[in-house]
């Protein structure tokens, strides 16, 4: 019995068509799995599509290389964004593509932005560097300030945070916008200060601290809250990894070249002869950013990474004023103001508390009950009447004069 068909088969191809020849079997799966991306794009923001795609490629190379080479560079510099997405589509691994899209699908649930390298919305400066990010996730407001980068030891010495939390705070209050990594120490430091500027003056960004993890894995953990008071001011966190991304050793360099790469300038404030805030410097040296840097005791482990650089090209910076006279987008520093309080006219306690801090720099709340012998809630309320005033600072290190 013969069964009449409705439709008709097409006409088979001839075998010596190149036609002919069947896709191989990885390049019919891939095909298969990207076909729901692709009929996507004709129905979702290109752009989005893209973020799948860029960011399926930096999962493909497990972070530790997303520099994009010569081919991919080029498929993103063609003015069609279906060329884009069809060229990218092809370089994806089918596990690749759906791990990317659900984790940038999270990403962009949980309030967090996305932004990749073909949006308009990327960082101008980080574009121009050999190796940008394909991809950044963001929480918070990048800043369209000045961006300057202060780095340094994680070791440093409580000279090195204070002058760290000057520059910041006074280059916060000259226009600028503070980029760091949120590492103890320097970073730290800086982060302070400029989060504190900005709280002085609410035309001021209080800066980005770019990660290397996830921006929803923050590190390391005892800077939790200062990452929360960073974003509560209206700051910015970045990175390429993905949101849950922990910490790995081999991807701090990467972090280190997107700090330098967003920056104008960038300013080391002591390190070590081989410490990442040198990797850091000479990065940005050769991105042709201008590098400065803090000179300290030459007797000093964390002073010898800073004269090396200065050997290699970085400027000499004295205090923000030496920094922001070279810039014209950065209003001039105003010297230091001495505070109007009358130090002699303060209650015998907090006179003690002025002293103790100026022999000893920096102190914790404890080691200032201890060393006062009195108990937290007598201390507390002398302590905050002279964060108020203006006399005294509160740092993750503890307590130090302004």
């Amino acid at each position: 019995m013969t069964t009449n068909r409705t439709d008709t088969a097409p006409p088979a191809l001839e075998s010596n068509s190149p036609q002919a020849e069947a896709p191989p079997a990885h390049e019919s799966r891939r095909t298969a799995a990207s076909a729901p991306l692709l009929v996507a794009a004709s129905n979702t923001d290109s752009q989005q599509v893209l973020m799948f795609l860029l960011y399926a490629l930096t999962r493909q190379g497990n972070f530790s290389n997303t520099r994009p080479n010569r081919e991919t560079k080029e498929i993103l510099q063609h003015e069609s964004a279906d060329y884009i997405i069809k060229s990218l589509t092809k370089r994806i691994g089918i596990n690749a593509l759906g791990e990317a899209r659900q984790e940038v699908t999270e990403a962009l649930t949980l309030g967090i932005d996305v932004i990749p390298i073909t949006s308009e919305r990327y960082p101008p400066l980080l574009k121009e560097i050999c190796d940008p990010p394909l991809v950044l996730f963001v929480r918070g407001v990048l800043p369209s300030a000045f961006p300057i980068a202060i780095v340094g030891t994680r070791r440093s010495t409580t000279y090195g945070r204070r002058i760290a939390r000057t520059f910041s705070h006074d280059l916060t209050l000259a226009g600028g916008s503070i980029v760091s990594g949120l590492a103890h120490g320097i970073d730290a430091a800086a982060h302070e200060g400029a989060i504190r500027a900005s709280l002085q003056r609410d035309c001021c960004h209080p800066g980005t601290a770019v990660f290397g993890s996830g921006v929803c894995s923050v590190y390391p953990a005892a800077n939790r809250r200062l990452a929360d008071d960073l974003l509560a001011a209206g700051g910015a966190i970045v990175s390429e990894f993905g949101l849950f991304q922990r910490p790995r050793k081999d991807l701090f360099p990467r972090r280190n070249r997107i700090v330098s790469g967003l920056s104008r300038a960038v300013i080391v404030v002591q390190a070590a002869e081989r410490s990442g805030s040198l990797i850091t410097a000479r990065t940005a040296l050769e991105q042709g950013r201008d590098v400065f840097a803090v000179p300290g005791p030459v007797d000093c482990e964390v002073s010898r990474g800073v004269h090396v650089i200065l050997g290699e090209g970085a400027t000499l910076a004295t205090g923000a004023q030496s920094i922001t006279e070279l810039y014209p987008e950065l209003q001039r520093a105003a010297e230091p103001e001495l505070s109007n309080i009358d130090v002699c006219s303060l209650p015998q306690l907090a006179r003690t508390i002025v002293t103790l801090l100026r022999d000893e720099q920096e102190m914790t709340f404890d080691d200032l009950c201890s060393a006062l012998e009195i108990t937290a809630e007598v201390l507390g309320p002398v302590v905050g009447e002279l964060e108020l005033s203006g006399l005294l600072v509160r740092s993750s290190e503890g307590y130090a004069l302004e």
